[in-house]
């Protein structure tokens, strides 16, 4: 007798996926230069209930991945999900603070070293037992070559009237958060404008918390706007301001830009602060 469609499907499941890797935590995989381990962060989950899955990113030296606005080459990594029997869907990563990266001449915005990449998951209000999680992760390594890869991981949590997190994984998960960019104060306002052949960005209002840093960035929530390279920004106590060169790839003006000020100290810690700026 033929196999079916479905035996195929579990077969497919035992190769990739074993009893063991059925947990809260998979060890790290390691992939053409990086490698990828996966935790979540409850234990046990509630059905109905937001629970959230961190990736753990190691790059070999001198390799890059990239972030989602990745500049002038490159591509972000992508995150799809299918929790349950549903149909796998593109799910939105929380992206940490980047850092610029220069290869050649060729300014791109992305991560070296250790990365994490948080996304929440939705589990299914009719969840009853056990949730299978599965996560497809896709990404563009690169160091002068690029090599694109993709990775499949499944974990499996119990359904329980309450959820409860997974102590062994706290740490990290603070860690994870800690590294996002942090909302900027209500007060602040961002902006921008088009000029002949440059794009000015402001950002208005009490600058003290960047008055001791060390140097001061911005990345652009935008790959064709202006320059991906970074420039000085000149910092007041009551703005920050940067010129930048129109980008080559410039078409039109968009109404509202995402804009992360990051501020560095003299340790080495970066911060940064996301604002929404209106043209």
């Amino acid at each position: 007798m033929k196999p079916t469609c479905f035996s195929l499907w579990l077969i497919f499941l035992s190769l990739f996926f074993n009893p063991a890797q059925a947990q809260s935590m998979l060890a790290e995989q390691r992939f053409e230069h990086l490698g990828i381990a996966v935790f979540a962060e409850h234990s046990s989950v509630r059905a109905g209930m937001t629970s959230t899955l961190a990736f753990r990113v190691r790059h070999d030296p001198h390799w890059h991945t990239y972030w989602k606005y990745p500049g002038d080459s490159g591509l972000p990594t992508k995150l799809k999900l299918r929790i349950g029997a549903g149909q796998a869907a593109a799910t939105e990563l929380q992206w940490p603070v980047p850092i610029p990266l220069d290869v050649g001449g060729i300014h791109n915005v992305g991560y070296e070293g250790e990365l994490w990449l948080l996304a929440d998951v939705a589990v299914p209000s009719d969840a009853q037992a056990a949730i299978e999680i599965a996560a497809e992760l896709s990404w563009l390594v690169c160091k002068e070559e690029c090599i694109p890869g993709k990775g499949a991981f499944l974990l499996q949590l119990p359904i329980a009237a309450e959820e409860t997190l997974e102590p062994a994984h706290s740490e990290l998960f603070a860690k994870a958060r800690d590294a996002l960019p942090k909302i900027a104060p209500a007060a602040w306002i961002a902006g921008f404008a088009v000029q002949a052949a440059q794009v000015r960005f402001a950002l208005t209002g009490d600058m003290s918390i960047f008055a001791q840093a060390k140097s001061v960035q911005l990345f652009v929530g935008s790959d064709t706007l202006a320059a991906i390279k970074p420039s000085e920004v000149q910092v007041g106590a009551q703005s920050l301001v940067t010129l930048r060169a129109k980008h080559e790839s410039f078409t039109e003006v968009p109404k509202a830009l995402d804009l992360l000020w990051v501020t560095q100290t003299d340790d080495g810690a970066r911060v940064g602060f996301q604002t929404t700026a209106q043209h």
